[in-house]
């Protein structure tokens, strides 16, 4: 499927199937989501560091603080995805559909989108949305 703009021409896959489409819908939740992992994964580190017999309150006391530390942060980090601007999430909706093969032309990777024009991020944007509900709507008889 070829789509020109100006002097930009993008070729998208042809009917993507189930697990094209899955492909898809998991870079994008990847994108949005994937930063406070990390910081989950520390808190729960830490927490596997207390012993109901542990009387150290210095050491109590470094876990908890290195989990309030983290807890803040991955509940920033969620709540900055929860709000992405539109410009963001037409952003992460490319970088989607390039990490899941749906951009056949031209080559590029996810980190080529922070640098392109946003007319330009939001076009393609566009063109993968509306091969995304094509193929994703029931069609009526």
């Amino acid at each position: 499927m070829q789509h020109t703009i100006k002097d930009f021409q993008l070729t998208l896959i042809d009917e993507p199937d189930q697990i094209q489409v899955v492909a898809w819908e998991q870079a994008a939740r990847q994108l949005k989501n994937e930063d406070a992992k990390p910081l989950l994964s520390r808190v729960l580190a830490s927490l596997d560091e207390i012993r109901v017999t542990d009387s150290n309150l210095k050491s109590l006391i470094g876990v908890f603080t290195v989990v309030s530390e983290a807890l803040k942060e991955a509940m920033k980090i969620l709540e900055d995805n929860e709000t992405l601007t539109l410009s963001s999430n037409r952003g992460v909706m490319v970088k989607a559909a390039i990490m899941a093969k749906w951009i056949v032309s031209p080559e590029l990777k996810p980190e080529d989108v922070d640098h392109m024009k946003p007319w330009l991020v939001h076009w393609i944007a566009e063109k993968v949305a509306s091969l995304y509900m094509e193929v994703t709507t029931i069609p009526k008889n």
